[in-house]
């Protein structure tokens, strides 16, 4: 198996809708209509070619149980719905497979073409049992109003 490398996760993710590179820290991440969805791991717990990956809780804890070897998250980056790919440790087709999920997840109502849920459901059924979201200003906005 090849290793990837971050040249692979570009050609991935600019594949494709909505996806476009932003710059951050001299890095370069990738957002699906604004909102970052992956970017290297350059914090110094992270591993060398390393991926941050923005998945759901729900499936962050399946991928560490099932494969450890592939991803992992520390201390730096456990408070938020991301994981750790170790880019040396996974295949083309799974980390497709990853990324595919992860835009899902941003915008569930445009599936990726050719998307295979990891496990049938899991990622739609959590973001279906989630309530509207509360608004920090204590009141709801009107509607037209801005």
């Amino acid at each position: 198996m090849k290793e990837l490398d971050m040249d692979a996760v570009r050609s991935i993710l600019m594949s494709m809708p909505d996806m476009h590179e932003g710059t951050m820290y001299g890095y370069r991440p990738f957002k699906m209509r604004g909102t970052l969805l992956a970017c290297p791991a350059i914090h110094k717990t992270a591993e060398p070619n390393s991926l941050v990956v923005k998945i759901s809780a729900d499936e962050r804890d399946q991928l560490l149980a099932d494969e450890p070897h592939v991803y992992y998250v520390t201390d730096h980056y456990s408070r938020n719905a991301v994981v750790l790919v170790r880019l040396s440790e996974i295949d083309r087709k799974s980390l497709r497979s990853l990324l595919e999920r992860a835009c899902c997840l941003l915008n569930p109502s445009q599936a990726v073409p050719g998307a295979s849920p990891r496990t049938p459901g899991r990622v739609q059924g959590a973001a279906a049992k989630k309530g509207p979201t509360k608004r920090s200003s204590g009141s709801p906005r009107k509607r037209g109003s801005r």
